[in-house]
């Protein structure tokens, strides 16, 4: 390979591509991406301490082409990555791709010719794959797309807030000033949603946003080994939750009365919370019925009224409800799966003394 494509002093797009052990799916995701049609921009790619041959596949691209930057950190996770890339960003707009994940090839080219120089986010759709086949378009916008309120945003993010279109960062381009200025970074201390919380945190500063009703990226959701995958606590969890539902509040006082029924979903997505984070700590302390009393405790300290209100119709507490059972499909089943595994351990050990005996 040659050099062929030089970077200019200052690109147009800076593209931070944060990996870990990701020599399996890497070498696509860079390839979609320098084979844009658009050609002005940066990769930068954040390796995040891979124990594998991430560093050297990006590296040989890196020798090919000017464009391509390659850093390497100790593992930190992808909030610390991610923020390594945006301090080493020239670009006057940055973006993010996940390491297992592609652009369309006309992805910069689309949002060039679109963009204004009054719209300081844009937003694209996507094509979302499970174990590589592909599974549905990924849009909530009706009609061509366009330009949209930033209360029509707001109200989306937490009505959807299960649906990555709002949320990600990969779909969405960002004005690099805004976020240097202001000095916008991810939270490393956020395991869960630290990109919902880079946007609310951005989003503080947006007032016209732009929405490409194409599809110019391909999300893969199944990938093993992924910088999002990490184990997460249940105390973690609901710290996060309560941190991005403090900056949301703050955030839509100006709005409250354009978000059409957001007490509602604000008070959805707030119960929602407190379950998922009772979903986690019984998968992680199902052995320690102390420990799961511990993530009850916290929950109710955090979001004491809404804690309340969810018991009250079961007279007992969330956490309770899971380790007694069967009020939930998630649960029904991994009592099941752990009562296999529970079988396959007695007849092991039962296995190895007959061996032994004998």
């Amino acid at each position: 390979m040659q050099k062929e494509t030089k970077l200019t002093e200052k690109p147009i797009f800076s593209i931070i591509m944060p990996a870990y052990n990701a020599e399996s799916v890497i070498e696509l995701s860079i390839k979609s991406v320098l084979e844009q049609r658009f050609s002005d921009f940066e990769l930068i790619i954040i390796d995040d301490g891979s124990k594998d041959h991430t560093r050297q596949i990006a590296e040989k691209y890196m020798e090919a082409d000017q464009r391509v930057k390659v850093i390497s950190q100790p593992n930190r996770g992808a909030s610390s990555a991610r923020n390594h890339g945006i301090k080493c960003s020239c670009g006057r707009y940055l973006m993010f791709i996940d390491a297992d994940d592609r652009y369309h090839s006309n992805y910069l080219s689309s949002v060039f010719g679109k963009i204004q120089a009054d719209e300081q986010m844009v937003i694209v759709s996507f094509d979302l794959f499970k174990s590589g086949t592909y599974h549905k378009k990924e849009c909530y916008i009706n009609g061509d797309g366009g330009r949209i309120s930033i209360s029509d945003y707001l109200g989306n993010m937490i009505k959807y807030h299960d649906q990555a279109y709002w949320g990600a960062n990969w779909n969405k381009v960002y004005c690099a000033d805004i976020i240097k200025n202001n000095e916008i970074k991810f939270q490393d201390n956020i395991s869960i949603g630290e990109d919902f919380y880079f946007n609310l945190c951005y989003l503080q500063y947006v007032k016209i946003i732009l929405v490409i009703q194409d599809s110019l990226y391909d999300y893969e959701a199944d990938t093993v080994d992924s910088l999002s995958k990490q184990k997460r606590l249940a105390n973690d969890y609901c710290r996060q939750y309560a941190c991005i539902i403090d900056v949301y509040d703050r955030l839509c006082e100006p709005y409250i009365s354009e978000i059409e029924n957001y007490q509602i979903l604000r008070d959805r997505f707030i119960k929602i919370a407190m379950w998922d984070t009772a979903w986690i700590g019984f998968l992680n302390n199902r052995y320690s019925l102390a420990k799961i009393r511990d993530t009850n405790d916290f929950i109710r300290n955090s979001f004491p009224p809404l804690y309340l209100e969810s018991c009250s119709i079961h007279d007992n507490s969330l956490v309770d409800l899971f380790s007694n059972s069967v009020l939930n499909r998630r649960t029904l089943v991994s009592m099941i799966l752990l009562y296999v595994v529970y079988v396959k351990r007695i007849t092991l050990r039962t296995i190895r003394r007959i061996m032994k005996h004998e």
